[in-house]
């Protein structure tokens, strides 16, 4: 099995204008830990100098992702840095759940 960590950057050009795209697709070719996400996030970011630029990541709420989020902060020394969970993915977690609770009755309405 591969694993990639896609790496997306959302940002507000000098014209005011909401820009976003794919920033890289990132080959994980060992375990991804942590410590090996925050990894690959350091050498992106270093790669396309905007590390000093980084306000905030958005991430799943996979453990591993919160980890790195962690050590992102710890790395840049950038206590400041704003880590966000996906609300869209939780919102989508809550709601698989609740459907697993319907109940047959409610199903046929």
């Amino acid at each position: 099995m591969q694993s990639y960590l896609g790496i997306t950057v959302h940002f507000i050009n000098h014209e005011w204008q909401l820009k976003h795209f794919l920033l890289d697709l990132y080959y994980l070719s060992e375990q991804h830990t942590a410590i090996n996400i925050n990894q690959a996030l350091i050498q992106v970011l270093d790669q396309t100098k905007i590390t000093e630029k980084l306000l905030g990541i958005t991430t799943d709420n996979a453990h591993l992702m919160i980890a790195a989020g962690r050590e992102l902060k710890e790395t840049l020394n950038n206590y400041e840095l704003v880590h966000q969970r996906c609300v869209a993915h939780i919102l989508n977690l809550a709601v698989q759940h609740g459907l697993q609770l319907v109940s047959p009755i409610i199903k046929k309405v």
